[in-house]
């Protein structure tokens, strides 16, 4: 399977990364990462130029499928979006699709199909995979399961049918042991990259996801965006110190939370590498002993 990480994984959230490989690996599934891979484009290509936000993520599908993949999963909610768009675009505009073929000569999109992490891991591989290497059930934790607004969105794009309340995290975390709590902020917005606009906006989005997953008894909030784990982990002081609460909320990533039930340890997950350190939180609970 092609494992395309995108920019973040490499930088921010190489946490996100470390986790993702560690369980693919422990469930016998290798990942091939292609050499040479660049930048989807994200929101600032198709923000302003409709032919570069098409052509940079076909080239990314070109490269893995020129090396004989033709099943692409990410981690990454903007990479996944952007890649199903550039896909659909090119085989439904002709003169759009043209131009992307004098760029890329060799360029085949037949049978490609791009996935989400999350999708991957539930659907692909499926729940009782995952539960079948669980060796560390993780009873104790009470976490609320944190989509954001575009791993389910477009459902024209994302082909989901539970867009607007979405289960298979839910379904995954009981998988390995946790309890998922029902919430109001499932696939509300974070502020994405307003965090870098209009920094207020996106403090603001992310004060209300926090608020809630703590009104409902929430230890953690789990999370399959690189975007979202930054508004929430990294701004989540800065949060605190303007709106004068204190909200202490781990935000792990699905992957690690897997990868605790599959007994890795917390280092090789990046659980070392949070804002908001969940250490204490997973002691507490008894999901770790270290």
């Amino acid at each position: 399977m092609a494992y395309f990480p995108g920019c973040s994984l490499h930088g921010t959230s190489k946490e996100y990364d470390l986790s993702t490989q560690a369980v693919f690996n422990t469930l016998g599934i290798p990942l091939h990462e292609p050499e040479g891979w660049s930048c989807c484009g994200t929101t600032p290509t198709h923000s302003t130029d409709h032919y570069l936000s098409t052509l940079y993520p076909m080239k990314n599908i070109a490269l893995m499928s020129g090396e004989g993949f033709d099943n692409i999963t990410t981690p990454c909610p903007s990479c996944f979006l952007r890649m199903r768009v550039a896909l659909k675009d090119t085989e439904e505009n002709e003169v759009l699709k043209g131009k992307i073929s004098h760029e890329i000569p060799t360029l085949s999109t037949n049978g490609i199909k791009i996935e989400h992490l999350l999708n991957t891991v539930t659907e692909r591989i499926g729940y009782q995979q995952v539960a079948s290497k669980v060796i560390h059930p993780l009873k104790n934790l009470k976490v609320v399961c944190y989509y954001g607004c575009i791993i389910t969105r477009p459902p024209k794009i994302t082909e989901a049918k539970d867009f607007e309340y979405p289960t298979q995290m839910d379904k995954l975390i009981k998988m390995i042991g946790a309890t998922p709590l029902d919430w109001s902020y499932k696939t509300r917005c974070c502020g994405v990259s307003l965090g870098i606009t209009q920094l207020p906006i996106a403090l603001e989005l992310s004060r209300k996801i926090l608020r809630n997953a703590k009104k409902v008894g929430a230890d953690a909030i789990v999370v399959a965006c690189p975007l979202c784990h930054v508004n929430l982990d990294a701004r989540q002081k800065q949060i605190e110190e303007e709106c004068k609460e204190v909200f202490g909320l781990p935000i792990i990533y699905f992957t690690q939370l897997v990868g605790l039930a599959f007994g890795l340890k917390p280092e090789a997950l990046g659980l070392d590498k949070h804002f908001v350190d969940p250490i204490p939180t997973l002691k507490r609970v008894q999901t770790i002993s270290i």
